[in-house]
């Protein structure tokens, strides 16, 4: 189950370096109510949250790489479907940001679908908990 409050946490951690910012929570449980305060608060930084609730039904049944991972490590792949705007930063709901982030917007994605960074610790792989990703292909 996503805790509301690690995403308010990774929310505010944003939003102390920028504003004018969209938010989408991609989830299978969380209540419209948990929304509307963060709503009112987002409205002062001219930001939004938008609630991406998927059927967990449908990815119950699939096959995850690692033990111990829930299902909801999927809603990353509906990042296409639910979002419109060209550039996403994908982060998990566990992530605090230290510093801003508008030099993720300045790279050159011309022909790259994904950035992530290596996963030194289950290599070849890369982490999945922060995703740059190019909608635009």
């Amino acid at each position: 189950m996503l805790s509301m409050n690690k995403v308010e946490t990774t929310i505010k951690s944003l939003c102390v370096h920028h504003d004018n910012l969209k938010f989408y929570i991609f989830n299978d449980d969380l209540p419209r109510e948990c929304f509307q305060l963060m709503e009112k608060r987002l409205e002062t930084l001219n930001s939004e949250i938008v609630n991406v609730q998927i059927d967990s039904s449908i990815l119950k049944d699939y096959r995850l790489p690692f033990e111990g991972l829930s299902y909801a490590t999927l809603f990353r792949y509906f990042v296409p479907k639910y979002v419109s705007e060209v550039r996403v930063l994908y982060l998990d709901s566990d992530i605090i940001v230290r510093k801003p982030i508008e030099e993720l917007w300045y790279l050159d994605l011309t022909g790259i679908s994904l950035v992530a960074v290596r996963d030194d610790f289950y290599t070849p792989i890369f982490n999945a908990v922060f995703l740059l990703i190019n909608n635009d292909m």
